[in-house]
């Protein structure tokens, strides 16, 4: 990968404590402020469901790392408080707390007058309710350019439904999502966790994840679907194959770059994202 190149990277938490513990309004633990509020242009980048505040930080700097050039001129990492003691067992009541790590999102960004920026975002797993519900709570004055859902954990029809996101499509440039039907934990514990899902909307199938055979329909305007299984058969993208961990095994980290790639071009505004093994 090459060396990134935006001017300025953050680390914006909206962690209470170091382990568990509820979302508080979003404080900058590295970068700037007065920097990111210059900037032209800023992706915010979030981890998923059961990450550490160590754990996040580890996962976020060096996929940032991994990123290479964007062209952005900030990258901000985005800590929220998606882990419990209880661990997988207590991920059908995280939703709420990523909806509401969102709409503090959105009122840092309004807050810090960041609305003049081209505002991206980049997300693993649960982090997708992070970013779609931050979009959700700005004004219709913001525009938004890039928004890579990687795993995503939401419904497959959640682009097009008209509850949930379908209203703020027309509002964002593009959205991209990757999706791998070896991830075993949208196979298996998504359908059991998403309770809401099944109890509100009888009409779908219920726990059918965005990050585990892309949206639902395939096609939809604004978005690119890529299916790592269909582009990369041998790939076998798992639930913990898109952001770095310590005891990355060299097979594993192939597919962590090949996320990043994918991510970067996103970021960039490449015409066809493309998830490709090197």
């Amino acid at each position: 990968m090459e060396k990134y190149m935006f001017k300025e990277k953050y680390t914006l938490s909206f962690r209470a404590k170091p382990t568990g513990g509820g979302a508080l309004n979003g404080s900058l633990q590295f970068g700037n402020i007065d920097a990111l509020k210059r900037a032209s242009s800023i992706t915010f980048v979030t981890h998923g469901y059961n990450v550490t505040e160590k754990d996040g930080k580890y996962r976020l700097s060096n996929f940032v790392r991994m990123l290479g050039d964007t062209g952005q001129d900030a990258i901000v990492s985005v800590l929220w408080p998606g882990d419990n003691w209880l661990g997988a067992l207590a991920y059908p009541f995280k939703g709420r707390m990523a909806d509401d790590t969102g709409r503090r999102l959105a009122l840092y960004i309004r807050d810090a007058g960041l609305g003049g920026a081209s505002l991206s975002f980049v997300s693993h797993s649960l982090g997708a309710r992070v970013v779609m519900e931050t979009i959700k709570a700005l004004p219709n004055t913001y525009a938004f350019n890039q928004v890579c859902l990687m795993a995503a954990a939401v419904d497959d029809d959640c682009l097009t439904v008209l509850k949930q996101y379908q209203p703020l499509m027309h509002r964002i440039r593009r959205v991209a999502v990757l999706a791998s039907k070896w991830d075993s934990v949208l196979l298996a514990a998504y359908p059991l966790g998403d309770l809401t899902h099944f109890f509100q909307d009888f009409g779908n199938k219920p726990g059918l994840a965005l990050g585990l055979h892309g949206p639902r329909p395939k096609v939809i305007d604004r978005v690119h679907y890529v299916q790592i299984d269909n582009v990369e058969p041998d790939a076998r993208a798992g639930h913990g194959h898109y952001l770095p961990t310590p005891e990355s095994k060299p097979f594993v980290q192939k597919k962590r770059e090949a996320a990043a790639r994918f991510a970067q071009e996103v970021i960039k505004n490449e015409p066809s994202p493309v998830y490709k093994i090197k």
